[in-house]
């Protein structure tokens, strides 16, 4: 069986090597990838250029033509040696693909700063993360619950989960806070719900988790009415 999930160390060790190698890196690697025509994440200048808008901006490429030669042009420019998933197979790249509002800000107000902070206390084995930063973050125009979640489950794979349509049917079963109440609450309700999922899959990685509500959301899998 094909290892479905090969994308996530490809994208830890893209996390740990931006976060080694500091904002310059980022900003200078992420303009010598091949992105396509005119991408979005380089049309405002280095400002522009945090880790949450280049990881989001990067799991955008999901089309059949963009994934291939955008994932081998992030692979050889950041020098990852293990190449991510074969890009031919139905069961790749099982994580959040935006399509639209991409970057974590409206190409006028930059929160660079605050992104890389956030960054770096979400990416750790053991993320300690400051609540007001999450809320900063989440307030920013644009942001949202969603969007937020998604890339925090893209940079750590292993701690967060995405709360978007794949969670949908969850909140109600395991009591768990819907995407109003963390807009609302900020990261304790994000933090709560996190606790709850994981009791409820225990022993099951976060990504492991994602990609069986994702089945059962697809309706690739059925599961029972107590479920």
């Amino acid at each position: 069986m094909k290892e479905i999930y090969d994308w996530v160390p490809w994208f830890q060790k893209l996390t740990w090597d931006i976060a080694e190698g500091g904002e310059e890196y980022l900003i200078d690697r992420a303009r010598h990838v091949e992105w396509g025509e005119n991408p979005s994440l380089l049309q405002y200048g280095d400002e522009a250029i945090d880790p949450f808008s280049f990881f989001y901006f990067l799991a955008s490429k999901n089309t059949t033509n963009q994934l291939k030669p955008v994932y081998d042009s992030v692979s050889h420019v950041f020098e990852i040696e293990a190449p991510p998933a074969d890009a031919d197979v139905d069961d790749t790249y099982i994580f959040p693909t935006p399509h639209f509002n991409i970057l974590f800000h409206d190409g006028k107000n930059f929160h660079r700063d605050l992104l890389w902070r956030l960054y770096r206390q979400v990416i750790t084995d053991d993320p300690d993360i400051a609540a007001d930063e999450f809320d900063q973050v989440l307030e920013i125009k644009g942001v949202g619950v969603g969007k937020l979640t998604q890339t925090l489950f893209l940079v750590n794979p292993n701690h967060f989960l995405p709360v978007d349509s794949s969670l949908a049917d969850l909140p109600e079963a395991l009591h768990l806070p819907v995407p109003a109440e963390i807009e609302s609450a900020g990261y304790a309700a994000y933090r709560s719900l996190l606790e709850k999922v994981r009791n409820a899959f225990p022993m099951c990685q976060p990504y492991e988790i994602n990609m069986f509500l994702y089945l059962q959301k697809s309706g690739s899998i059925v599961v029972s009415d107590d479920f």
